[in-house]
């Protein structure tokens, strides 16, 4: 018999649908139909190949590393599978210092490959400050430090002067940098400069957030070229469709669309700060250049019984409340304006 050893997590992995709702949770492109249009037209053109021939990857790669201004690039599966990719490949021998909060799939395989780590909190409003993350990295042993940026909850962001002098430091006491920039492209962009400068930083990203298509399931690694070598390897880009091969290869060559779709994303996430601020019992925060928005509830209600109440009206947020020291606080997608307007109905009522 097969014997696992499955570790315990520290959180549960739940998956939910969220397609009867409008899913203000999930990051999606809920911004209006430019790029509906765009995949329409494209889905006529697939043929049969794309479908049961095995993917050529030359194209995408040439094309993505383009784009990307590196050549030094392992495409994955999404977001998700490009942080796997990278923590499977650490030894236990590693120590990690995590930026938090963050995505639950960083403490998911830090578990599942035995790695030690330490979390770091910030507050809602309150950027990590990178020169206690090094001292509290350097202090506890830790060699490896993760930071999502621009932030995976608050949505602001460090620019890449600041960014390369915390790399810089970390380097020159030999700890690696990790930054997750899935959410670069819509306000700040991507750090792959960066990687030209210093051997010691690694970078994850994905199609999802600034290309509005999550669905795709595209991602991709950018870090040193023998470290990189050796991922490519053991981790071989198979699990990337053929069917996400053609969307992104379409979209790389009409840069346009997604721009415009970009510039419509900042606009309605200026005019949503713009409407949420009329609310007298809600506070939002400003400085997202992200895809969503975070706020704080003053409302006389439990965050619990605010997050349920929008649910039954069909309005799916994200609930932080159970984070420590984000009491009373949610993340909402930024979305088109007719969704908005019912969202900010729905919440002024309660």
């Amino acid at each position: 018999m097969i014997k696992f050893d499955i570790p315990t997590l520290p959180f549960t992995v739940k998956k939910e649908s969220k397609r009867n709702f409008v899913n203000l949770k999930s990051n999606e492109n809920l911004t209006g139909d430019l790029l509906t249009s765009e995949i329409s037209a494209l889905a006529l053109t697939l043929t049969s190949e794309d479908i049961y021939k095995y993917p050529v990857y030359d194209e995408i790669y040439y094309k993505v590393s383009l784009y990307a201004g590196t050549q030094n690039i392992l495409l994955t599966s999404g977001g998700h599978d490009a942080i796997r990719v990278v923590l499977s490949s650490l030894s236990k021998n590693n120590k990690v210092l995590l930026a938090a909060p963050n995505y639950n799939g960083y403490e998911l395989y830090f578990a599942l490959y035995q790695i030690p780590y330490l979390i770091h909190m910030r507050g809602p409003e309150q950027p990590h400050n990178l020169d206690e993350l090094v001292s509290r990295a350097k202090h506890n042993k830790c060699n490896i430090i993760i930071i999502t940026n621009p932030d995976p909850y608050s949505g602001d962001s460090f620019d890449n002067d600041t960014l390369a002098s915390f790399i810089q430091r970390c380097d020159t006491i030999g700890i690696s940098v990790i930054i997750d920039e899935v959410y670069t492209g819509m306000g700040k962009e991507q750090h792959t400069a960066l990687t030209d400068m210093y051997d010691n930083l690694i970078l994850i990203n994905s199609f999802a957030k600034s290309f509005g298509l999550p669905g795709l399931r595209a991602g991709w690694i950018v870090a040193p070229e023998n470290y990189l070598l050796r991922l490519r390897n053991h981790f071989p880009e198979t699990n990337l469709s053929g069917f996400s091969i053609k969307c992104l290869l379409h979209l790389l060559d009409h840069p346009l669309v997604i721009q415009r779709y970009r510039d419509n994303l900042r606009l309605c996430r200026s005019n949503m700060l713009r409407e949420m601020k009329k609310v007298t019992d809600i506070i939002p925060y400003e400085k997202s250049v992200a895809n969503f928005i975070l706020f704080k509830s003053l409302k006389d209600v439990a965050a619990d019984s605010v997050w349920e109440t929008l649910k039954d009206k069909s309005f799916y947020m994200a609930n932080l409340n159970s984070i420590e020291g984000y009491e009373n606080y949610f993340r909402i997608t930024v979305c088109s304006r007719h969704d908005h307007d019912g969202f900010l109905n729905e919440l002024s009522r309660i």
